[in-house]
């Protein structure tokens, strides 16, 4: 991640996620629940805990790294690519903190999410993906908007560490954290939290959609 190569500190992850309290996105801290043996087929003992960001504010993480994000920029004209989590993320922030915002959605994604990221009163256009990132670059160029961008992003990724922090509130010394991985900017957050915080045995893995 090119923004990411400014390594983050647990002093910047620690302001980060009193940014995402503070804020008035209403991001809320998700409950960590204790799964019962036996409820998940496995094929060893262990106590599995599952971190339940599908309750979060928009239902999913991704406003907790938007929340430090809108925390450092000014009031403007924004713009981001998504196919759909974060872009319906950006269009409640937007709507929330009063800004004029676009989103650029590849002409894959579903229907109901542009017209869910619309209801909020932001602007959408489809695209084939390859045509995202140069029309955002366009966009900036043209009319001075300001781009957020969905995963490669120092403030996004240490809003993201918000999690990561959480966790380790709950079960201090975990031996494994498992974190779902599209763009990569929730993985590096809680990545970063665990290991900034002393955990240096705790093994950070990731599942996701293989890209290509």
């Amino acid at each position: 991640m090119k923004e990411a190569e400014t390594l983050l500190s647990l002093q910047m992850l620690q302001e980060a996620r009193e940014a995402v309290k503070q804020s008035t996105l209403q991001v809320i801290e998700t409950p960590v629940i204790h799964l019962p043996h036996g409820a998940v087929p496995m094929k060893i003992n262990c106590d599995l805990y599952l971190k339940l960001e599908n309750m979060q504010t928009t239902g999913s993480f991704k406003i907790r790294g938007e929340a430090n994000q809108f925390s450092k920029r000014e009031n403007g004209h924004f713009i981001t690519m998504s196919a759909g989590n974060y872009g319906k993320a950006f269009a409640y922030a937007l709507n929330h903190l009063g800004h004029r915002g676009k989103v650029l959605m590849p002409d894959t994604a579903p229907a109901s999410r542009a017209t869910l990221i619309a209801s909020y009163g932001v602007e959408v256009e489809h695209m084939p993906s390859k045509s995202l990132l140069p029309a955002v670059e366009q966009f900036v160029k043209d009319q001075k908007m300001s781009f957020l961008h969905p995963f490669d992003d120092i403030d996004l990724i240490a809003g993201h560490g918000s999690v990561g922090l959480e966790i380790l509130e709950e079960i201090p010394y975990p031996d494994v954290v498992a974190v779902s991985c599209g763009g990569g900017g929730l993985l590096a957050g809680v990545a970063a939290a665990i290991k900034l915080s002393g955990c240096t045995t705790t093994k950070c893995i990731w599942s996701g959609t293989k890209r290509r």
